[in-house]
């Protein structure tokens, strides 16, 4: 592994990262990135972050980089939530600490921006935790992933172990960073351990030739995510519940846990969807009805497929009892800018009704009951309904709140 990374101890000051590797193009880009972060990193770390910061700044302003798109801002908090993420620096128990929520707030951005910039950091440039090329040097030492190396046979050694004069050839070699001496007793501890091998090469390829073009960056980053404006309405309902989104390319299963969110539904009755005639329905109905051969399920479905279709319009049947049908418009099929998350609302109207209210029309006799003080069940309806419920009521903050909370777990289960 060759470090992008000159080091030669952990204690060495940390060499100032300019813009020798930055094209022309790109350098009022750099510096006003570099601007941003080295003011955060003086105020709230130090000199080892604010290199780094600069490193992975330099990383990002190459030829084909997204950062020619969206704000400054967002792509500086990108970078030091990442390098703090590598160096677990919203963990209480490392100094300095700071908290992601801390960061957003000290670059004017959302959490949401903050963290896809981060991702797109990650995945662009290959980044993860104690990446030995993003680590702060004073911890290279402790780093166990800067020292261990795959040997022949498959094998996981400490190269700590090794005597200083083979450490040498690794340090010559650009595979360790500098000769680890042991202090006395550690050689005790230092064993050859049994890794396994893809987990220690995902942790210790890091990114080689910073300065370079990143084609691998260019590859990740620049491929054109296509999206999808839908309007989705509640039927039958007055005043009006109406949710316009936009969301990326998914199955109708996942589909149907967006609208549980946004509508804020509480996902415990059986649901389906229908396009025209044909019905799409979920696995768990399948398993206790027979369906006909043309019933398909929401898992095999996806919005990309219905638009290649033609199809641009398709319902949504939730709780069979109460039957709340929602009618669901494909607007347009767009471009994802990079400044933008693939799953948000844009705009919407009204609140849910309450979950086992009898449908639209109990809704309206609720609706008729609590609004007249005189009416026989007014009080018994104010007490049932949940505290302070407003049918006018909707706010886009806490919808995007809670999508964005369902786009990080459904992140993170595709990572695991």
């Amino acid at each position: 592994m060759a470090s992008s990374r000159s080091v030669t101890g952990a204690s060495d000051a940390p060499t100032v990262a300019g813009p020798q590797g930055v094209p022309e193009a790109f350098r009022p880009i750099y510096e006003d990135l570099v601007r941003l972060t080295d003011e955060f990193c003086n105020e709230r770390l130090d000199d080892e972050y604010q290199q780094l910061c600069r490193q992975m700044a330099v990383a990002l302003c190459q030829k084909g980089s997204p950062v020619v798109r969206g704000k400054r801002e967002g792509w500086a908090c990108g970078i030091v939530y990442t390098v703090g993420w590598v160096n677990f620096l919203q963990d209480a128990s490392f100094q300095p600490h700071v908290r992601s929520e801390e960061i957003a707030e000290r670059f004017s951005v959302s959490m949401a921006t903050m963290h896809n910039k981060a991702k797109v950091l990650r995945e662009g440039l290959d980044v993860v935790q104690l990446d030995p090329d993003w680590s702060v040097p004073s911890r290279l030492k402790d780093n166990p992933f800067v020292w261990l190396v795959e040997m022949q046979g498959g094998f996981i050694v400490d190269t700590r172990m090794l005597p200083p004069s083979e450490q040498q050839k690794l340090v010559d070699a650009g595979i360790i960073p500098f000769v680890h001496h042991l202090e006395d007793g550690e050689a005790d501890n230092r064993l050859p351990i049994p890794v396994p091998v893809h987990l220690v090469n995902a942790a210790i390829e890091g990114i080689d030739g910073v300065g370079e073009e990143l084609s691998e960056f260019v590859r990740a980053t620049l491929e054109p995510q296509v999206v999808y404006k839908i309007k989705v309405t509640l039927d039958d309902v007055k005043p009006l519940v109406w949710r316009r989104l936009r969301v990326p390319d998914m199955t109708l299963e996942d589909l149907h846990h967006v609208l549980q969110a946004v509508f804020g539904w509480f996902d415990c009755h059986l649901h389906e969807f229908n396009v025209g005639k044909q019905r799409i329905v979920a696995e768990d109905a399948a398993e206790f009805e027979e369906f006909s051969d043309d019933v398909r399920l929401e898992s095999d479905v996806t919005l990309a497929e219905l638009v290649e279709s033609g199809a641009k319009t398709l319902s949504y049947v939730y709780d069979f009892g109460d039957d709340w049908r929602h009618t669901i418009k494909i607007e347009k099929t767009l471009e994802l800018d990079l400044d933008e998350m693939p799953l948000f609302c844009l705009a919407g109207s009204g609140a849910c009704p309450p979950e086992d209210c009898g449908g639209p029309w109990g809704y309206a006799d609720l609706l008729e009951g609590l609004g007249n003080p005189k009416h026989e069940r007014h009080e018994e309806l104010r007490e049932w309904l949940p505290e302070g419920f407003d049918p006018n009521h909707f706010s886009l903050e806490e919808t995007n709140e809670d999508l964005y909370d369902l786009f990080e777990e459904n992140d993170d289960e595709e990572d695991l």
